[in-house]
């Protein structure tokens, strides 16, 4: 009687296996884990101050600057900061 329904719980449990994967075959969309858009983003945007641009902090380049960390959207960006520092300092 045990084994009985021990297969039988095992046999429920295939066929809720089964079934799940059709459905997230039928629907892609919607699943037990969290979609991308769902997850929150940690990501601060920081203003480059050569272009205006916002961009992610994790892929903005970084400099410190008089003891602050400036972040800028590409190494022309940097140079062109850098430059007008430079000159007007002199």
């Amino acid at each position: 009687m045990l084994i009985r329904l021990l297969a039988f719980l095992a046999l429920l449990w295939t066929g809720k296996q089964v079934v799940n994967q059709v459905a997230s075959v039928l629907n892609p969309h919607k699943t037990d884990q969290e979609s991308p858009k769902d997850r929150e983003i940690d990501d601060d945007m920081v203003k480059d101050p050569v272009c205006q641009t916002y961009i992610p902090q994790s892929i903005a380049i970084q400099k410190t600057v008089n003891h602050a960390t400036v972040y800028f959207c590409s190494e022309e960006c940097a140079s062109k900061f850098t430059e007008k520092q430079e000159s007007d300092n002199f």
